[in-house]
């Protein structure tokens, strides 16, 4: 095994085992949608994020209707 290659790649049978922590704290995180469907239990939910000059950019997506929106330096 190459001491510079994650197991995961050299090994693609974990692939599905590793999981970045980062992303699971993303995805565990979930607010109110502004939209009308809020009164229906709709939530918004971090599809992607990036960090830089240490902001965290967060796309965010409502999921029962097409809203999307960005969030910035949210913690």
């Amino acid at each position: 095994m190459n001491a510079d290659v994650p197991a995961f790649i050299e090994r693609p049978e974990i692939a599905d085992v590793y999981e970045d922590p980062g992303e699971a704290i993303l995805k565990a995180r979930s607010l109110p949608c502004v939209c009308p469907q809020q009164e229906c239990g709709a939530r918004a939910v971090t599809t992607d994020y990036s960090v830089a000059r240490r902001l965290v950019i967060e796309r965010v997506t409502c999921d029962r209707c097409p809203r999307t929106w960005t969030r910035v330096n949210c913690r």
